[in-house]
């Protein structure tokens, strides 16, 4: 009986949707790019100039920057010392797409439909949402939302009270000086699924950008570079003081987005930071597919681990709880 409980054992090649070899696979992986574990590598400024574009070669097939943001305010509501406005601009020369954008002390007397052309420069922090298998909302998540429906408003304060004490913490920073900006990422919120939320069509989406030659990974932490780069380009934000911050998904767009552009300044990343040795294991979330998909760079785990890219944004002030 013995003999045939391991025969079996020996023929079954999958354990929870993991290779009966992934301890052997995993100690394939040298990261023979990593800053700290390649010592022949001596001059940092190189290794980050080199590594940040393996980066961008391995999103592969993306699409192509705007030849313009064309940004235009859609609505406006004044809040206590700021102007939330609702806006859209061009993220890619394919898609539009719509945002939240605080802008504090802007004149009492200006046109609240029209952002302010000239104004004090102010720091600027691009808040980046989480995932939380959660779909119907994404910037809202950031931002508190107005002049939308009865049932996204209650979802958002729901969220906020669920997961941040009930703060919208982009309006929080706006209230403390800072403009504030927060798209959704694809797949939430007014970038979602048109047929309607489904957490395993992430699993099809994925499957499908692979199939043409990027990831779905690579399409948010492109997005969240260019709108950090709208965001650097208005009037009113000074270019030098641009920071992110972001939980959970969110943390992890954050740290990432601090490596792929110097438009970064400074980066607070909340709940997630691991490495593939912690991750790739038969009791991580990480193993189950799904969403981890919008965090996958395929490829990138043969040259760097997830630390090794959060290097590249040294040697900026970061922040990691």
């Amino acid at each position: 009986m013995n003999h045939i409980c391991l025969l079996l054992l020996l023929l079954l090649q999958v354990l929870k949707s993991m290779p009966a070899y992934f301890e052997e696979l995993k100690s394939q992986l040298s990261y023979p790019m990593s800053w700290q574990k390649n010592a022949e590598v001596k001059d940092f400024d190189a290794w980050r100039t080199e590594s940040r574009q393996l980066v961008y070669d391995l999103m592969g097939n993306v699409p192509p920057a705007p030849a313009s943001y064309d940004m235009t305010v859609v609505d406006a509501e004044r809040r206590e010392g700021y102007v939330a406005y609702k806006i859209e601009f061009n993220i890619s020369a394919w898609e539009r797409i719509p945002a939240y954008l605080l802008v504090p002390g802007v004149p009492v007397s200006s046109d609240m439909k029209k952002l302010p052309a000239s104004h004090k420069k102010m720091p600027a922090i691009v808040a980046l949402h989480d995932h939380g298998a959660h779909f119907t909302i994404g910037k809202e998540k950031m931002i508190r939302p107005f002049n939308v429906s009865e049932e996204l408003m209650t979802d958002a304060v729901s969220w906020a009270e669920k997961n941040y004490d009930g703060v919208f913490y982009g309006d929080y920073l706006a209230s403390k000086g800072y403009v504030v900006l927060s798209i959704d990422a694809l797949f939430w919120g007014d970038r979602g699924r048109k047929e309607g939320p489904d957490y395993d069509a992430q699993q099809a989406l994925a499957s499908n950008f692979l199939q043409m030659g990027t990831s779905w990974g690579a399409i948010i932490n492109l997005d969240d570079v260019r709108s950090a780069e709208f965001l650097a380009s208005l009037p009113f934000v000074d270019a030098k003081r641009v920071g992110c911050c972001g939980h959970s998904m969110g943390g992890y767009r954050s740290w990432m987005l601090a490596a792929l552009t110097d438009v970064i300044t400074a980066s607070a990343n909340i709940c997630w930071m691991n490495d593939t040795e912690h991750l790739m294991t038969l009791t991580n979330n990480q193993n189950k597919g799904g969403s981890a998909y919008s965090m996958l760079i395929p490829g990138l785990r043969n040259y760097l681990d997830y630390a090794d890219v959060a290097a590249i944004a040294c040697p900026k002030p970061e922040l990691f709880f």
